[in-house]
């Protein structure tokens, strides 16, 4: 037998030795581990809630009764419209300004425009002012605003005076201040100082300081 013969037969022989040997252990199955229980966490206690004390609470004062019939009403008093009833005088009231000025339209001034003067409404700053000439039979009383003219009062109040140009350019209104005080308020060259000192004025121009009294138609005795 040659040397790979017997190789083979020695391969063959641990094989087979192989074959014949016995079978691995298997491990033993390990036992499954027991369930752990849920453990629940602890809960903090309650706290204690304090019994409430009982509160007296005081019964509402009864509400009177209404009444069920409502109190007679006094029988209100009608006015008689058929006698004539006289008009009482009204409260004093505090004095109030003067209305506004109104512009009066005309074409009384051949030199200057006289026709723009403002218009006046009686108010209770007015001056009494009283103009007379025996003469001429003339005894008039009207009421002057403050600023306002005498010859342009009189006219608003009904009476008219001797006048002609209305801006002191000539003697027509001339006339004499008797008592009170009125001042010439706008520009003249008819009248000299000395005259003015006297009392003279022209009315067409002056007017009222207070109550005043005139002597009207004085154009001549200048």
């Amino acid at each position: 037998m040659g040397l790979r013969d017997r190789l083979k037969e020695k391969v063959k022989g641990l094989l087979g030795a192989k074959k014949e040997e016995a079978p691995p252990v298997v491990p033993a199955a390990r036992p499954a581990p027991a369930p752990v229980a849920a453990v629940a966490p602890e809960r903090p206690p309650a706290p204690s809630v304090p019994t409430p004390i009982p509160v007296a609470v005081p019964a509402p004062a009864p509400v009177p009764a209404v009444a069920d019939v409502a109190a007679p009403v006094a029988a209100v008093p009608t006015l008689d419209t058929s006698t004539s009833v006289a008009a009482t005088p009204a409260e004093s009231s505090p004095p109030t300004a003067p209305p506004p000025a109104e512009l009066r339209s005309g074409n009384d001034s051949p030199t200057r425009a006289a026709h723009l003067r403002p218009t006046f409404g009686t108010t209770t700053q007015a001056f009494r002012v009283r103009v007379y000439s025996e003469p001429e039979k003339l005894d008039i009383h009207f009421p002057c605003e403050p600023g306002e003219y005498i010859v342009e009062a009189a006219e608003r109040a009904g009476f008219e005076l001797p006048s002609s140009c209305r801006n002191g350019g000539c003697l027509t209104c001339t006339g004499k201040l008797m008592e009170g005080e009125a001042e010439i308020i706008e520009d003249q060259y008819v009248l000299e100082d000395h005259q003015i000192a006297v009392g003279f004025r022209l009315l067409c121009i002056t007017t009222p300081r207070s109550d005043v009294v005139f002597m009207s138609h004085q154009q001549e005795e200048l």
